[in-house]
């Protein structure tokens, strides 16, 4: 009886944090300690210009989700998260300088790779999986 009122006094609270972003979804199952499928961390949106001879072209903008393995704790992924970013940033500043034309569709598939090449260098080959929740590229 006692836990279940803990819970009721903590659930607002909790739902507080989740919403301002202190929080997140997989970090807090990961710290009441519950193995229930899969977890899930949103990232933000990384967005880079795409150039072409040196200008301007247009913007690409991709949203990751990283879905957190076995071989990982939510708690692990949400800690590389700073530099799971920066990497993206990176690969993303150099594929839309080099490979990402606007006037073609986006390589889905490509950047998938990338972007789960830099997170097995950070996190572990087993630690999450990259998954897209957004891909878009547009002219300017």
């Amino acid at each position: 009886m006692k836990i279940r009122l803990i819970m009721l006094c903590c659930l607002p609270a909790m739902l507080t944090m989740v919403a301002d972003g202190l929080i997140t979804p997989a970090a807090a199952s990961a710290e009441e300690g519950a193995a229930q499928g899969p977890s899930y961390i949103r990232m933000k949106s990384v967005s880079v210009s795409a150039l072409n001879r040196g200008r301007v072209r247009g913007l690409v903008t991709v949203r990751p989700v990283l879905e957190v393995g076995e071989g990982a704790s939510a708690a692990s992924v949400e800690a590389a998260r700073p530099r799971l970013r920066d990497a993206f940033y990176r690969v993303l500043n150099q594929m839309a300088a080099t490979y990402i034309d606007v006037e073609r569709p986006l390589d889905l598939d490509f950047i998938t790779r990338v972007l789960q090449n830099e997170t097995d260098r950070l996190v572990g080959p087993h630690g999450a999986t990259v998954l897209l929740a957004l891909a878009t590229a547009r002219r300017q």
